[in-house]
């Protein structure tokens, strides 16, 4: 018997409403950060905007998470989309940045390993998951939000790169001609490595997951958290 109260119920239809168009505006931003990256990143100018832009994704799905919970979950018309939208954003990223490198010639084993295990695994819980499993409403472990949380923090540093440790060796050198001199003929690569490590950690993080949903699969019920 449903004992909601008129007072209640718009609110949660509100909140439901405005979740489900921060997921979509989530995964239009995953089309910005993609293109922006393959035509500009890494300039400047490229590098600051599709920071900007994710980063701005980044805040939708933990506005997301705050205002459209579990509580709110099931009354969601795109509810089950969320974590894919996720997915996306993190993925366009991963290889925008993973196709530049490449036409480049500066992709590295220690990015190129990480993106397509991660992005692979997306792709592969996915297909294993479904949509009619997603939209269940089926928890997620804290494990989870601490791997998605580290993964958006790793892509952030590594679009940021060349902005950020460029002002960061400014910064170091201060006045010094020499050092200002190193910083022009070539810039440490502090804030990439630390966006690496971010990567590598939620990568492991996620084929933890993943291997752990596999082997339990048979057996889960809807109420276990991945």
């Amino acid at each position: 018997m449903d004992i909601s109260t008129p007072d209640t119920e718009p609110a949660d239809t509100t909140r439901s409403a405005f979740s489900d168009g921060l997921t979509l505006v989530r995964v239009f931003l995953a089309a910005l950060v993609f293109i922006i990256i393959i035509l500009g990143w890494p300039s400047l100018d490229a590098a600051v905007l599709v920071t900007v832009l994710f980063a701005c994704g980044a805040l939708t799905d933990l506005l997301d998470d705050l205002i459209g919970g579990p509580a709110v979950s099931r009354q969601r018309m795109f509810g089950w989309f969320d974590d894919i939208a996720d997915a996306v954003l993190i993925g366009a990223a991963l290889l925008g940045l993973l196709w530049v490198t490449f036409s480049d010639g500066m992709l590295s084993w220690t990015f190129a390993i990480p993106v397509i295990l991660y992005v692979g695994r997306d792709i592969a819980l996915g297909l294993a998951k479904g949509r009619d499993f997603n939209s269940a409403g089926r928890p997620l472990s804290r494990l989870g939000d601490i791997k998605s949380a580290l993964a958006m923090m790793g892509v952030t540093l590594l679009l940021a790169s060349p902005w950020l440790q460029s002002w960061i060796d400014r910064t170091l050198a201060g006045d010094d001609p020499d050092k200002l001199a190193m910083i022009y003929n070539a810039s440490t690569p502090h804030v990439w490595l630390a966006g690496l490590v971010l990567l590598w950690i939620a990568t492991l993080i996620s084929l933890y997951l993943f291997f752990r949903y596999i082997r339990a699969r048979p057996i889960l019920d809807m109420d276990t958290p991945l």
